[in-house]
């Protein structure tokens, strides 16, 4: 990575998830390609891209993408193959500085697989997608003309006496409709 592309990344954890601060430079701040699209859709937008993998098996993880403009991206990742129809539930927010732009991400273990062990070893890899010019730099060397992408995370270790929480989410749901017999109107809850 050039230079002037310097990407520094921290990472910490604490009894809820992992949480992940990069700062992403760039020598013109002002054509960072912020793109505001839906959920699940990158656009032509710069992105940080964190692709985790409990079990460090190579073959199934958790990607999660925030883009330049903070949309979210996330799916599911096995042998190679991408299920985007999966949605998590974490948190980002980027901001555009003087110097680049600033990522931050809390990932809930609650989103996460991972062995019940007293420290953990897990699969990681991160990038970053720098639009203007079509290029993409990854933490972790990838050869894109050998075996799966997921082949070549690296890992990270040190994780300890963290607990799998209960992987429950309520959603709050109400549903009416509203019918129309020969001028009287009911409605229906």
């Amino acid at each position: 990575i050039p230079d002037s592309l310097n990407t520094e990344v921290k990472i910490i954890y604490d009894d809820l998830g992992i949480y992940f601060g990069a700062t992403l430079k760039d020598p013109e701040p002002s054509k960072i390609m912020t793109e505001l699209s839906e959920r699940d859709n990158i656009g032509a937008s710069d992105f940080f891209f964190v692709l985790l993998n409990g079990y460090n098996d190579r073959q199934q993880s958790m990607q999660f993408i925030v883009t330049s403009a903070g949309v979210q991206y996330d799916a599911k990742m096995t042998n190679g193959f991408e299920d985007s129809s999966w949605n998590a539930v974490w948190y980002s927010e980027t901001k555009i500085t003087d110097l680049g732009w600033i990522a931050e991400i809390f990932i809930p273990y609650s989103e996460l697989r991972f062995p019940e062990k007293k420290i953990q070893e897990w699969g990681l890899q991160m990038e970053r997608d720098f639009r203007r010019t079509g290029t993409r730099y990854s933490w972790s060397h990838v050869n894109n003309k050998k075996g799966s992408f997921s082949l070549y995370d690296g890992e990270i270790h040190g994780i300890k006496n963290i607990e799998t929480q209960v992987r429950l989410s309520f959603q709050p749901y109400i549903s009416s409709y509203l019918t129309n017999y020969a001028g009287d109107t009911e409605m229906n809850f």
